[in-house]
């Protein structure tokens, strides 16, 4: 493939990822006016949120695996052309009861756009580029989280809350457009059967377990928690019991047996547990303890997001040059001197430490992704690099999810006593992070 088609592709399928962190930004700031428009309660309204994480988490390995079957290049447009009719209908949606379902579509077409772009670009890029051309996609997706509820606020003060949505609309159908023209053809493999048993017990799985957590966080489960595991681990039995027999198993047992698979899934764990965790103590703890406005609390908080966005390109050229297993082990270090310079934040701390916190933290996140993403796509095999950039999503996403139940859990009541059982378990995912990388496929 010529230089210039590849970097067609890379544009194509960043594009269209990018729409996923976008709107999981531009709609926490959104939450206000939706709520208040159709007159619902705050709490139900992050449902809105909650579906689509949940939907996302539960179904990228399955999306992926159709990309294996169908051709990535095909998921991939009917993904970007559903998320753009779920938008337009959703700014369109005249109940609030239509507005979760379909921001529930979005989730569901949202779900196809990563793993089937991760795939994409490994198809575009040869070997020895791939961290390169991966540094310059998560950047962009770090930018995309970053700039969502800044360009969302935007938005909604100068067109309403109903923009959020339209505005995925050009975004969409630019991606599709060039996706048609670039995108290679020809990639799936239709002859064997898809796993529908599989996909749907994972997705019960992953989604009952979300929502049980969720609900228990909120006091809101009718039954103890406790009670929950049984059913979750009768799910789990069932779901290996499956794939064991499937004809081509959604969760390939093998998978994490191969060099570097499962290693390259413990570490993206960790560090979505690290960074989700900072996302969400950090502001609390400036607003909450320390009085400032949300404006300059967000004024602290770009320094995190800056550095991934400005590090991330930068570790993937590293990351095809240099040992990716000590990158990762470095970034673990950042990480571990982040959660310690955090560990340390109270009422009397000087502020300064802040910013220095965020700027480990973030160069951490940075250092880490593009690596980390380029040695899974190492270790996987061709034809099972769609499900296989599934399962390592959706272990970004269940690190999003434990980062919040950690937070809900651990943050004390008032942070400025110092949140120094949460910032301790930050440390030990640092450590953790450091012990994966030993093992990551170089």
């Amino acid at each position: 493939m010529e230089e210039r088609r590849r970097l067609l592709v890379l544009i194509a399928a960043t594009t269209g990822a990018i729409l996923i962190p976008l709107n999981t930004g531009m709609l926490s700031v959104a939450l206000t006016p939706i709520t208040g428009a159709f007159h619902v309660p705050v709490a139900t309204g992050t449902w809105l949120i909650l579906l689509y994480l949940l939907l996302m988490t539960s179904l990228q390995p399955s999306a992926g695996k159709l990309g294996d079957r169908y051709g990535h290049r095909r998921i991939f447009l009917v993904g970007l052309l559903t998320f753009a009719l779920a938008s337009a209908g959703a700014a369109l949606a005249p109940t609030f009861g239509w507005l979760i379902l379909l921001r529930g579509l979005q989730g569901v077409a949202g779900a196809t756009l990563a793993p089937n772009a991760t795939a994409l670009i490994r198809l575009a890029y040869p070997v020895e580029r791939q961290g390169q051309a991966m540094g310059l996609y998560v950047g962009a997706f770090s930018l995309g989280l970053t700039l969502g509820p800044v360009f969302g606020g935007l938005l909604i003060n100068t067109l309403g809350w109903q923009a959020t949505f339209w505005i995925n609309l050009p975004i969409a159908l630019f991606a599709a457009w060039l996706g048609q023209r670039t995108l290679p053809t020809g990639t799936g493999n239709e002859t064997v059967a898809f796993d529908w048993w599989g996909s749907s017990i994972f997705a019960v799985l992953i989604g009952g377990a979300v929502v049980a957590v969720n609900l228990w966080k909120e006091g809101r489960l009718p039954f103890p928690i406790w009670a929950v595991l049984p059913a979750l681990a009768l799910l789990g039995l069932a779901l290996y019991w499956v794939e064991e027999r499937a004809q081509d198993p959604l969760l390939r047992i093998g998978l994490f047996l191969l060099p570097g698979f499962g290693a390259s899934n413990a570490a993206i764990y960790c560090v979505h547990t690290v960074m989700y965790t900072v996302m969400l103590a950090v502001p609390i703890y400036l607003e909450e303890a320390r009085g400032l406005s949300a404006t300059t609390a967000g004024l602290y908080m770009a320094v995190f997001a800056v550095l991934q966005v400005a590090v991330a390109p930068v570790a993937g050229r590293l990351s095809d040059r240099l040992d990716r297993r000590q990158l990762v082990g470095v970034a673990g270090v950042f990480f571990l001197l982040g959660a310690g310079v955090l560990w340390r934040l109270n009422m009397a701390t000087a502020l300064v430490w802040v910013p220095l916190g965020l700027a480990l933290v973030g160069t951490g996140v940075g250092l880490t992704t593009a690596p980390v993403q380029a040695a899974l796509l190492s270790a996987c095999p061709p034809g099972l690099v769609g499900v296989g950039s599934g399962l390592w999503y959706s272990s970004r996403y269940l690190g999003n999810i434990s980062g919040a139940l950690l937070t809900s859990l651990l943050l004390p009541a008032n942070p400025g006593q110092g949140a120094h059982g949460l910032y301790t378990v930050l440390g030990v995912a640092a450590v953790l992070l450091t012990a994966s990388s030993r093992f990551l496929k170089n």
